[in-house]
């Protein structure tokens, strides 16, 4: 077999390296793509409102550190109406970050990626992922007529306000099924705390003051003012023209 001279040797040797160049740098530019397709998919499913979709592009162990409900939640209170514009993205090895501007805030986000079984994956919002009690407080009213509790409804280990509308009124962190809240005009009763009737005679919007008839006997009430009679919790809210708003509760 005939040798090869030092040129033919070196010829070869360009060759391979030409070749293996050739292969890093595709190589290279693949992964970049990929990782590019990622962060651009991720930042588009952002602006589109699609959390689900963003959620899928997270690193395996950011996804078991919380619930998909949970991580949408905190994205949507971060990034709504928000778009984020690419500005660089740097690769080494198996990690690399980008970073967004985002508009509507002028300001810049930086996020770490992470290549898993060769797909690039986002390496950050692991707060965002983790699940946050909203409502802490137990059992109460929210409002007038609204019963609330606070209790895990999505089975994701924190937990959610549930709200029930009260028929009537919420009271001492419950639901009554008594109405307490009346608007009277004059001359009408309100009949619900039997036998003891209640009965608007007359107003002084000037004086902000009520008369009002309890059983037999004739109060005065001022605007605001509560009262004790006949076994009743009676509070005048507003006093109008001819008519007045008032809670009544039974004492305990």
């Amino acid at each position: 077999m005939k040798k090869l001279n030092l040129f033919g040797k070196l010829a070869i040797s360009a060759v391979v390296i030409v070749a293996l160049l050739g292969a890093y740098f595709l190589a290279g530019s693949l992964s970049k793509g990929g990782a590019e397709n990622t962060i651009t998919g991720f930042a588009t499913a952002i602006s589109n409102k699609e959390y689900d979709t963003a959620f899928e592009m997270l690193a395996s162990q950011i996804k078991t550190n919380g619930s998909k409900s949970a991580f949408a939640t905190r994205l949507g209170e971060r990034f709504s109406n928000s778009s984020l514009e690419l500005k660089e993205l740097a690769l080494n090895g198996k990690t690399g970050y980008a970073i967004f501007f985002v508009k509507e805030k002028s300001e810049y986000l930086t996020i770490p990626l992470i290549k898993e079984n060769g797909e690039w994956m986002i390496n950050y919002f692991t707060s965002e992922a983790k699940c946050v009690n909203k409502c802490t407080a137990g059992i109460y009213c929210k409002d007038d007529k609204t019963f609330a509790e606070c209790k895990d409804a999505d089975g994701d280990g924190c937990t959610e306000e549930i709200t029930k509308a009260c028929e009537f009124s919420c009271s001492d962190d419950k639901c009554s099924l008594k109405q307490e809240n009346f608007v009277l005009n004059i001359g009408q009763v309100i009949l619900a705390f039997s036998p003891i009737k209640i009965m608007l005679i007359d107003t002084d919007a000037n004086k902000n003051e009520a008369t009002l008839e309890v059983g037999n006997d004739v109060f005065v009430f001022a605007k605001g003012e509560s009262r004790t009679a006949k076994g009743l919790s009676i509070t005048v809210a507003e006093v109008g023209k001819d008519k007045i708003s008032l809670k009544v509760k039974e004492e305990a």
